[in-house]
């Protein structure tokens, strides 16, 4: 699988090309972050995409109610902390893509 490029990056080719240019597998996305925060960068790819659904999993250190309120709010895929294990945060990716074959298969079938 390709790397993803930076969620700034990412933002400014769906800006200028639309969702469905670029749409990745899955977006790991982080609270903090410069010019625009996690939040803005979740809510702006909710509204913009064409199929409804970019998958999303934030990998952040922010823990505290209000961050995480605000983030399920655009319902992510996941939510991992910084202060995992590298094990558990692979596992968790791991987990997804899993998920994600199993269900194209049922459709297939």
């Amino acid at each position: 699988r390709k790397m993803v490029k930076p969620c700034l990056s990412c933002v400014r080719i769906c800006q200028r090309q639309g969702l469905s240019a670029a749409t990745p597998e899955l977006v790991l996305l982080d609270y903090e972050m410069p010019h625009m925060d996690g939040y803005e960068v979740l809510m702006h790819i909710r509204k913009n995409s064409p199929s409804g659904h970019v998958p999303v999993i934030f990998l952040t250190g922010k823990n505290d109610r209000e961050h995480v309120v605000r983030i399920l709010e655009f319902k992510p895929d996941g939510y991992l902390l910084k202060s995992s294990s590298k094990e558990a945060i692979v596992d968790r990716i791991s987990s997804f893509f899993s998920e994600v074959l199993f269900r194209r298969s049922q459709v297939t079938t």
